[in-house]
């Protein structure tokens, strides 16, 4: 376990231990007995019981030091209340681990506190369970929180719900809950911002805007610097 791991441990006084695949030898068996399981490598491992299910995706723990933790489940995004399905996938994720002991491999943790990561019961990755049943969608927006592997073992999973048309796919055109919450457009929104930004080259040739604080961002894009390269070159002439 690293200093930072540690000392995010004592922070919040849960019990927490390092998870390695070759350490963790009967976690590991047993992943290896299903195609239906994620990939785990060195992460920090939170375990705890589970004392409440708020949504498909969300749920509250109970550590060994008897401190409560909210856990959102990583890179899968459940209904929302007020959509169809909301009940349904709640209702499932509460079926499976509510009551139970789980083992959370946590990814970080969010502005509330809450802890952003992979949940597993008895071995097995609860998320890929609820995706496989239709009732949530693969969460793609951070991508970093997932390897190249797990983010293709979720999309077939996603894929293979959609095609036999279960839980959420049984709807022609179900809508996503980032969209039913106004994600999509606020992503818009910052899209439009960037490309509104003035961009401006600096002296080493790096392309930079001036952030609303006067802190010179660089950019790793030199194509929005484009333009005034090709005013420079036109100037020497």
């Amino acid at each position: 376990m690293t200093i930072k791991a540690a000392q995010w441990c004592f922070a919040v006084a849960a019990f927490c231990t390092p998870l390695h695949a070759q350490d963790a030898k009967s976690a590991t068996t047993e992943r290896n007995e299903s195609s239906a399981k994620t990939q785990v490598s060195s992460v920090l491992l939170v375990e705890g019981n589970v004392v409440s299910v708020e949504t498909g995706d969300t749920i509250s723990i109970q550590t060994a030091g008897k401190y409560h933790l909210v856990v959102k489940l990583q890179a899968i995004d459940a209904p929302d209340l007020g959509q169809s399905h909301f009940e349904e996938s709640r209702n499932r994720l509460s079926e499976l681990i509510n009551g139970r002991g789980v083992q959370v491999a946590v990814h970080s943790t969010g502005p509330s506190g809450r802890i952003i990561g992979t949940v597993y019961y008895k071995g097995r990755d609860v998320s890929l369970g609820l995706l496989e049943k239709g009732l949530v969608w693969h969460y793609t927006r951070f991508p970093y929180q997932q390897t190249p592997t797990n983010q293709k073992v979720y999309s077939d999973a996603q894929k293979a719900a959609t095609a036999a048309g279960i839980g959420i796919w049984a709807e022609s055109n179900p809508v996503p809950p980032w969209v039913y919450r106004g994600e999509a457009l606020l992503d818009k929104q910052a899209d439009s911002n960037r490309y509104e930004r003035t961009y401006l080259l600096g002296p080493r040739g790096g392309c930079y805007y001036v952030a609303e604080s006067g802190r010179r961002v660089y950019v790793r894009d030199k194509q929005r610097c484009a333009g005034i390269t090709a005013r420079n070159e036109t100037l020497k002439q």
